[in-house]
């Protein structure tokens, strides 16, 4: 990771996510200390801790070896179907000190081998197919976090990283993954990485994943006709060529009861395909969401959701989006309704930009507003930017004067004072679902259900740009030797602009090394 990418890691892990229902609101920043003899030396232990794996009885893991002797023997065969785990304690599985920096070249002490996995086959006739192992009970993290969880590639025919590799019919709750960074070729996820009929509750995750398809916070990839996320938070950095989220990469739901609420996140997001603040493809019900940071896609980009399918209600994004295809709410929408919803992150759309929608098809929307800036290369609008065939219904939906210069097609264009007058958001229901009367730094309205939280991710320096021109030049150079001097002090931002090398320190080498990169020679 360089400097600029460290810096930017930094200020997302360290925003506050205030005012968030579930037990673990202090995610961002968490913090524990490390006892004596506390990390995982990389050992196996021959038994749990205790338990007989009832529900009331459950089978009892304290430390990183009796985490690894699950890892064993469900990676050998034993899916320990309807059975019941819990932890007592937290686990380090390696020193987290410095894990930012944590990659295939630059290994910490320990690599976790995922508990199941799924391996991509072939034969000497063309053919392929998958084999896997599956955790198929229910895991309780206690409230308990685990820390240091670092994977990549041993094996390029293991397609799953992440705590668990492949779940199936299993739940997982009340646990944290934190400071960890995972790399994989294909799925990967700091909680499941591959799951199929799997309900997650109270989860979080804090850290980096690097995936060669689908990658999301707490889920890679997940189907089935009775699947759940709830209640879970994730901050970090994701990146993938396929389906990329902050909380899941792909959620494909059979029926409705598959469904997410209450999931919030705050990060980077970057995909080749689909990305999204919260999933990159996702065809369920979601209800109560939120998304802040950055999300950038090579085809769809959405505040929320890269690709839609179904419905959402009651969320929004702060995130900023950008895309071939980018919307505030979904890149694209496709047989979807969203209702009660709004965006506040600016859209930039490379071919198509929407306020809350970048291309949809028989897609409605109802009681929403954007705020947010659009721009679009092709096609923008307030509200959407590319109605495929005229299939689309936008009833009720406002937008931000000025927030575009693009079309205003299906929104009623209000001012900031009209915005921040209830009175005229007509059939808006602000005796169940809004309320003017929320977050005080918020003037508009917002959901009862879903509170507008006030996160503020600092746009990082240009690593170099101590005058913030936007670009490297002599004065910066300059700027450095006379803070190097003492003739001058740097602010914060300057400082960390400055220190090029990132020793910590601002001297004549960060002055040498601007002066060669302002005359294209460094």
């Amino acid at each position: 990771m360089n400097n600029k990418t460290k810096r930017v890691f930094s200020l997302l892990v360290c925003a506050a996510l205030i005012a968030v229902v579930i037990p673990i609101a202090a995610l961002a920043t968490a913090e524990h200390t490390v006892r004596d003899g506390e990390i995982w030396d990389g050992s196996v232990a021959s038994a749990f801790a205790g338990g007989s794996g009832t529900e009331s009885d459950p089978y009892l893991i304290s430390n990183g070896a009796e985490l690894a002797f699950l890892a064993e023997q469900v990676n050998a065969g034993e899916s320990y179907y309807g059975c019941f785990f819990e932890l007592t304690d937290d686990i380090y599985l390696n020193d987290t000190e410095g894990w930012e920096d944590w990659s295939s070249e630059n290994p910490p002490a320990n690599t976790w081998t995922p508990i199941g996995w799924s391996e991509y086959c072939t034969d000497e006739n063309g053919g392929s197919w998958h084999e896997m192992r599956s955790f198929e009970g229910n895991f309780n993290g206690g409230e308990h976090a685990i820390y240091g969880l670092f994977a990549c590639p041993e094996d390029d025919s293991l397609i799953t990283k992440g705590l668990f590799g492949c779940m199936y019919n299993g739940t997982v709750s009340d646990l944290m993954v934190l400071d960890s960074h995972i790399i994989g070729n294909y799925t990967c996820s700091g909680i499941v990485a591959w799951g199929a009929e799997v309900r997650v509750n109270d989860c979080a995750f804090r850290g980096w994943i690097e995936s060669g398809a689908y990658c999301g916070g707490i889920i890679g990839y997940m189907e089935g006709d009775s699947i759940s996320i709830c209640d879970c938070m994730s901050v970090g950095i994701f990146e993938g060529s396929e389906a990329t989220g902050a909380i899941l990469g792909y959620f494909c739901g059979h029926s409705t009861a598959a469904e997410m609420l209450n999931c919030k996140a705050n990060g980077i997001v970057c995909s080749e395909k689909e990305a999204g603040g919260i999933a990159g493809w996702f065809e369920g019900y979601a209800e109560c969401c939120m998304a802040a940071g950055r999300v950038i896609g090579g085809e769809y980009a959405g505040g929320l959701f890269g690709s839609l399918w179904i419905s959402v209600r009651k969320s929004y994004s702060l995130a900023d989006v950008t895309g071939a295809c980018a919307g505030g709410i979904a890149g694209v929408a496709n047989s979807a309704g969203i209702n009660d919803s709004y965006n506040c992150g600016a859209v930039d759309g490379a071919q198509i930009a929407g306020g809350l929608v970048g291309m949809g098809y028989e897609f409605a929307l109802y009681q929403c507003y954007n705020i947010g800036s659009v721009t679009g290369g092709e096609v923008s609008g307030a509200v959407f930017g590319y109605d495929y065939e005229g299939y689309c219904t936008c009833e009720n939906c406002f937008c931000l004067e000025g927030c575009t210069e693009g079309q205003h097609i299906g929104a009623i264009v209000l001012t900031e004072e009209q915005m921040a007058d209830g009175s005229n958001y007509e059939e808006y229901d602000f005796e169940n679902v809004w309320t003017m009367e929320g977050n005080p730094d918020y003037p508009y309205a917002e959901l009862i259900d879903n509170p507008h939280l006030t996160i503020e991710n600092e746009e990082p320096a240009i690593p170099g740009d101590v005058n913030g021109s936007g670009a490297v030049d002599v004065a910066d150079a300059v700027i450095v030797m006379r803070a190097s001097m003492g003739l001058i002090e740097l602010t914060e931002q300057q400082f960390a602009a400055g220190d090029i090398n990132g020793d910590g320190q601002i001297n004549i080498t960060d002055a040498v090394t601007l002066l060669r990169m302002a005359m294209g020679i460094a």
